[in-house]
This record gives C-alpha cells, sequence and structure tokens, in this order.
C-alpha cells in the first residue's frame, strides 16, 4: 500500500516532492527526455529547450547557471513546404514550438540533464524502475506492474506518463485519432571548434533536405565545441536511413566538411514530438478519469503543451497542496 503512486520518473513528478510512503513506476530511470545522453563524463541533452525570458526566475530555481539565448534564425526554401514534411497538419497542432517557438530566452550552461539529474538524486519515495505498467484500475486505485507483476494499491494516482499510454492501461478504448501527434527522430552531433559565433536555428523547408529543423548551440555544454541538433519527421521518413538523412543535412548546412570534425553522435526517437488537439471522445475520456480519481500534471499527463518551466510549476503546485 502507498500514499501516493506516481507514473513517470518526470520533472512534475520530482517537484511534486513524492514522500517515503509514495510509490514512482516508470520504465527506466532515465525515461524523462530531460534526462539526456551520457558524453565526456558528463551528459547533454536531448533537444535544446529554450525559457522564455519571464521563466528566468523558475530556471534559476532549477538550474544554477543560465545563460541569456538570442537564436539567429534562418529559413532555407519556402515555409509551406513544411507541410509536407510532417505527417500532422500544422494548423492541428495545439503549438508549433518547433517552428514558432521563442528565439530569446534562457538555456542552463550545463545543460537541462545536469539540472534534472540533480534534482533526481533527492527523490524520496520507492522507485519501481523497468518494470512498467500492466493496468490500472481507478475504482479500486490499484496499479499492476509487468515482469514482477506487482499490484500496488494507493490512496491517489498521479500521472505523468503519455496520456492515451495510461488512458488504454486505465481501460479507455482510445486511439492514435484521438490523441494525434507527431513523432521526432532527433540527431545530436558534437563538433570540435566554434562553427558559428551565435546560436542559431535553421528552418529546413526545402525539400532537399530531410529534416525539418536544426539548431546550433556554440560553446555548450562543452567549451570549444559546438552541439548541433538535427529534428525531422519519423513517421514521414518512415524510419529509413534518418541518421544518414540527418548527417547529410548538416554536411549542406556547412557545419561538418568531414566526418573527423564530429567528435560524438547521439540519437534519440520521441514520439510525442509535437502535440495535436485531443479528439472530444478523447477528452470524455478525460473527464471520466479525472471524475474517478486520476490525477494529471505535466506536458504529457496533460496532454498539453508547456515548457520546462511550466512542467515543473505544475508539479510543484500539486506538491504544496497536497504534502
Amino acid at each position: 500500500m502507498a500514499s501516493k503512486v506516481f507514473l513517470g520518473l518526470s520533472l512534475p513528478t520530482i517537484s511534486a516532492a513524492p514522500q517515503e510512503g509514495d510509490a514512482i513506476i516508470d520504465y527506466w530511470e532515465g525515461g524523462s527526455l530531460l534526462y539526456g545522453s551520457d558524453l565526456m563524463g558528463s551528459c547533454v541533452d536531448y533537444l535544446p529547450m529554450l525559457s522564455i525570458p519571464n521563466e528566468r526566475g523558475c530556471l534559476e530555481k532549477l538550474c544554477d547557471d543560465v545563460v541569456d539565448v538570442d537564436l539567429d534564425e534562418e529559413v532555407i526554401g519556402e515555409v509551406n513546404d513544411i507541410n509536407s514534411k510532417l505527417s500532422i497538419e500544422l494548423s492541428t497542432l495545439q503549438m508549433n514550438w518547433l517552428l514558432a517557438g521563442p528565439r530569446k530566452g534562457f538555456l542552463p550552461r550545463g545543460g537541462w540533464c545536469r539540472c534534472y539529474r540533480r534534482h533526481l538524486k533527492g527523490v524520496n519515495g520507492r522507485k519501481l524502475v523497468g518494470l512498467g505498467i500492466a493496468s490500472i484500475n481507478l475504482e479500486e486505485r490499484m496499479v499492476v506492474t509487468y515482469l514482477r507483476r506487482d499490484i500496488i494499491k494507493a490512496g491517489e494516482i498521479v500521472s505523468t506518463m503519455p496520456l492515451p499510454y495510461v488512458l488504454r492501461k486505465a481501460g479507455y478504448k482510445v486511439g492514435e485519432a484521438d490523441f494525434p501527434h507527431e513523432a521526432l527522430h532527433i540527431s545530436f552531433f558534437l563538433i570540435k571548434g566554434i562553427v558559428s559565433r551565435e546560436p542559431k536555428k535553421y528552418i529546413l523547408a526545402k525539400l532537399r533536405y530531410g529534416g525539418v529543423a536544426a539548431y546550433v548551440i556554440p560553446g555548450m555544454p562543452f567549451d570549444g565545441f559546438t552541439s548541433v541538433y538535427h529534428i525531422s519527421s519519423v513517421r514521414r521518413l518512415k524510419y529509413s536511413g534518418l541518421q544518414e538523412r540527418a548527417l547529410s543535412d548538416i554536411k549542406r548546412l556547412g557545419l561538418a566538411s568531414t566526418l573527423s570534425d564530429i567528435v560524438a553522435e547521439r540519437y534519440v526517437m520521441v514520439r510525442y514530438g509535437l502535440l495535436g488537439r485531443m479528439s472530444r471522445e478523447g477528452a470524455d475520456a478525460v473527464r471520466d478519469a479525472g471524475r474517478k480519481g486520476l490525477r494529471l500534471l505535466g506536458r504529457l499527463g496533460r496532454w498539453r503543451e508547456m515548457s520546462v518551466c511550466e512542467s515543473y510549476l505544475d508539479g510543484l503546485g500539486y506538491g504544496v497542496r497536497t504534502n
């Protein structure tokens, strides 16, 4: 028996401050997008998620070293051609952060991953990672895990996991059309030297580019190196040759002339990269689950586009109300 069961070891779960009598379930400890990837004795972000100017106070609570960023933006090709590179209509998105995100804001100098991992160390509660969820019974406040088949009863179930996944585990008949989204493939390249004086964002609208956007971040998180993030649609390219296309694009952009310029590469598939608006049937399922006691937090838990700080504050507000 647990006081609360948190589904997902995410930033809003951490900021909700689970207590020793609570349980936290996730597939793995590094399941959050903020966890990043290990590199050179430290970590690198999967994506440079910019905080907008009015979030500086929040960001300083999360991270100890904040850097002002002003992205120089360049559009290559016709913006209307972007629609043909995605499997979801841009007009159906909640927020098009990929193409219309902020150009001015803040980043943690060492990356979000260092901030997240530091806060992760202070998490209380019993962590059940590497198990996954077999089923959820909302009426009886019960979660059954895979593998060990643990049966965990709790006073409250709080989820930050992807909303359609959790609803299906709770027995709701919801499909992909009820929660439309765009899966993204993100390639990270660490390039020796400083290939651009200022941070830059490319909108890759021209059809000869396989990607949709690319970010160039000089000197972060490692001095003397440039971080390049290449983003493409998984579904549109049908999982075929994604890394090769990313490498081809950064060569076309002049960011790496030879393979020897690239010190390290990392890749990640982000299933819920862009969120569409849920259907009426999906919204009905959410309301019914809420009436049965399911509490939702964070971007994927609420199925609502949020910045990192908004997600952090969402969990913090819940923790203040209940602890």
